[in-house]
């Protein structure tokens, strides 16, 4: 993990990149890679297509852009490109030299492009504001293109260009005629030419043939025109009396593929330099999506940290899954192979507000979660949350986003986003010469169980997987596979993170119990249904501390003559966040990692706590309790901090001036309940006795504090340790264990008076 430093301008590394999925998320799966959707060459099987009928008539309009005209028919543009067909058609009624404004495009910017209606004098120029070229530079930007298969249907058909073009077809026309003229005196001369003489070598003959074979191929050859034919009027005058319309903000080789796409349903791309563009012209006026994702799939080779996010909200604009889907994964491509030293450059090109503006919910389920893997910098994580917190705010129609629980319950109400699990454990009724395959029902949510299945003689002792309570492969080890996605189309998309703690008799141990703690993630799709994953590490260390079944409590119970047995082989405790859908998970995820990050680096401890202050006020209660018992988030100094933010929160900001010392219960903001809650995610075995004292201090007897602690100082799922801070280094621990126990804070508390005994009801 990396952090931007202000003041010098530099990046800090903080964390190493941690093994792969241990904290960010991943987004789903990507398909295989696109295919060259443009072809600029020529193959054996290409036939040339055929044109609209309305496309041999005289045009209705002619579009000018950089210099060039082209034809165009507004009966062609009725079924093709309708909008631009209605902008047309109202145009006849604009008075001249007014522009369009250009409809929005969502790209990420405003596009520059816009109509201008021409008004064109006897000589066929633009009396207000010409857009043709200069006399001295004539020259027509498309003849500069070469391509080995000629243009089905466009053609420039702008008089300055024309003349020019006809004057050197002619003037090549008569070097043509006077070089055949020469080649035919050439031809009469070698034809009376005298044999050689007799006393004149071969050498001296092959020589005088190659000087005449080097002559006549350093003849210039004509190049290979770009377009088959020339379109032809009876008069010029006809192109006078249709509507002349500019086009601005483009330039020819970015409209002729458009235009040819129209009249012939061909990608030709002129130039991979202008795929962009064309792109953007391409939405810009409601084309379809073969158009755009075949400029687009050439343009992302070319993609920068500045157009990331404008190509990005483009491909967002396609309406086909998989066009999408193989955009964003290229996308993703680019992000994937930046370095640290670019992650700056990413945080202030990238605009994150347009997350905000995404039609698909799949694309910003890929794009976040891909962000979040190959962009480890946390002041660009904190711009994702407000990106994403948009994208909530407008998908929920509020001002701010609403609770997590609220978000998870739109998606499904079956189960609570947050589950505790009891001390789970494991029996078996065989003996041990006699192992058999245990499965057992860890958690029900929902249709759908988390089960887990223990084989001791297995390579992996122990493996979970999600599966349907109805499902024929319930009661047996098989998995239960899937033809398709649509056998889950009905199920809502959640993601389960969990963190386990398992006790079991490895085979390598000599029937001794050891303690193993692991993450389980999961994504609901036909990949990962009903797939078996391992729980524990196949083979555990023999070095590992291990304590015996009877230490443990558990039941060893055989009686062969009776036939009755009764073994304890495991036991399983843990939490689980059960996220309705994954924009949920991917909320929680930057919440925890960034909510004690606020403030700007190098930033005093003091204020840095005002400014998480500021953050938790920001958000609701039921969202603050979420993120604040996960065992995920990053506190700086542990536990200490946290309760330094929420005495903070609900006492006030001076809370620890020097003048609120005083042994007077202070009042608290808010509700009880709520205010309760928020305190019962502190883990107060990390605290020191001396901020559990000031805190039971100012706390007034309505809120049972005392009662709380004892509560948490006994639970055993509040002392596990939450992830290091960042910044830390693995050999240093950011939680003391046994910073304070139950005993020690009942002897501190009645020695300061603060014990329930003291305050009668």
């Amino acid at each position: 993990m990396w952090r931007w430093i202000e003041e010098e301008q530099c990046l800090e590394l903080l964390d190493s990149p941690p093994a792969p999925a241990t904290d960010a998320p991943h987004a789903p799966p990507g398909g295989a890679q696109p295919s060259h959707a443009v072809a600029a060459t020529s193959t054996s099987s290409y036939r040339r297509p055929t044109l609209p009928e309305a496309a041999h008539e005289p045009p209705d309009v002619v579009l000018h852009v950089g210099g060039c005209a082209f034809a165009l028919h507004l009966a062609v543009l009725q079924l093709r490109c309708p909008w631009l067909y209605s902008q047309l058609q109202t145009m006849h009624q604009t008075p001249s030299s007014q522009r369009i404004a250009a409809r929005s495009s969502g790209s990420g910017t405003a596009k520059p492009f816009a109509l201008q209606v021409l008004d064109l004098d006897a000589a066929g120029r633009d009396t207000v504001d010409s857009s043709h070229l200069e006399v001295d530079e004539p020259l027509c930007p498309l003849r500069t293109v070469a391509m080995r298969k000629p243009m089905t249907y466009v053609h420039c058909v702008a008089d300055a260009h024309r003349r020019f073009h006809s004057d050197n077809d002619e003037q090549s026309s008569g070097e043509a005629a006077a070089r055949t003229l020469e080649g035919d005196d050439a031809v009469a001369h070698r034809r009376k030419r005298t044999r050689p003489a007799q006393g004149s070598s071969a050498a001296a003959v092959g020589k005088e043939n190659q000087r005449r074979y080097q002559l006549a191929g350093g003849q210039k050859k004509r190049a290979r025109r770009l377009f088959g034919t020339e379109m032809t009027y009876e008069r010029e005058g006809k192109l006078r009396e249709v509507l002349h319309i500019e086009l601005l903000g483009a330039d020819a080789l970015t409209v002729v593929p458009v235009i040819e796409y129209i009249y012939t349903f061909k990608v030709r791309l002129l130039h991979d330099s202008s795929a962009w563009k064309t792109a953007q012209l391409a939405q810009w006026i409601g084309m379809g999506d073969r158009l755009r994702y075949s400029c687009l799939s050439v343009a992302v080779r070319y993609v920068t940290t500045e157009t990331w996010m404008e190509m990005l909200m483009a491909a967002s604009r396609l309406e086909k899954e998989p066009m999408r889907r193989v955009l964003c994964s290229q996308l993703m491509d680019f992000v994937r192979e930046l370095l640290p030293a670019q992650y700056h450059r990413v945080m202030t090109d990238m605009s994150t507000g347009w997350l905000g503006v995404l039609e698909h919910h799949d694309m910003l389920v890929r794009v976040v979660a891909g962000l979040i893997s190959n962009v480890r910098l946390l002041e660009f994580w904190r711009k994702l949350l407000d990106g994403l917190g948009r994208w909530l705010a407008r998908r929920f129609g509020s001002l701010q986003p609403p609770s997590l629980r609220a978000m998870h319950q739109s998606f499904t109400r079956d189960w609570e986003p947050y589950v505790e699990l009891p001390r789970i454990e494991c029996y078996t009724n065989t003996s041990r010469s006699n192992i058999v395959p245990l499965q057992v029902t860890l958690l029900e949510f929902g249709e759908f169980v988390l089960q887990a299945c223990i084989n001791v003689a297995a390579h992996t002792p122990i493996l979970w997987r999600i599966i349907r309570c109805t499902s024929p492969k319930f009661l047996s080890e098989e998995p239960e596979v899937l033809s398709s996605s649509a056998e889950l189309a009905g199920d809502p998309e959640f993601w389960i993170r969990g963190h386990l703690t398992i006790k079991y008799q490895p085979s390598n141990r000599n029937g001794a119990v050891v303690t193993e703690e692991t993450n389980i993630e999961y994504q609901h799709c036909r990949r990962q249904y009903c797939k078996w994953r391992a729980l524990v590490t196949p083979s555990q260390s023999t070095s590992a501390p291990a304590l015996t079944p009877r230490e443990e409590g558990w039941v060893d119970y055989e009686n062969p003559e009776s036939n009755y047995y009764r073994r304890t082989v495991a036991t399983m405790t843990g939490k689980v966040f059960l996220w309705g859908d994954p924009v949920c998970s991917l909320y929680h995820f930057l919440l925890q990692m960034t909510l004690f990050y606020s403030a700007p680096s190098n930033t005093a401890p003091e204020i840095a706590e005002v400014v998480t202050v500021h953050e938790m006020q920001r958000m609701p209660v039921e969202t603050l309790a979420l993120v604040l018992c996960s065992d995920r988030l990053r506190v700086p100094d542990g536990e200490r901090t946290l309760l330094r933010c929420l005495n903070q929160l609900v006492f006030g900001l001076d809370v620890y001036c020097s003048e609120a010392t005083a042994r007077t219960p202070r009042p608290f903001k808010g509700r009880a309940q709520d205010v309760t809650r928020l305190y019962r995610c502190v883990r107060w075995c990390f605290v020191p006795i001396a901020d559990i004292m000031a805190t039971l201090r100012w706390s007034p007897r309505e809120l049972r504090f005392y009662e709380l602690i004892i509560e948490a100082l006994n639970d055993p799922y509040r002392c596990c340790k939450r992830r290091r801070p960042w910044g830390w280094r693995k050999y240093r621990d950011a939680y003391r264990t046994n910073e304070t126990n139950r005993i020690e804070f009942e002897i501190e508390a009645g020695d300061k008076r603060l014990s329930p005994a003291y305050f009668p009801e």
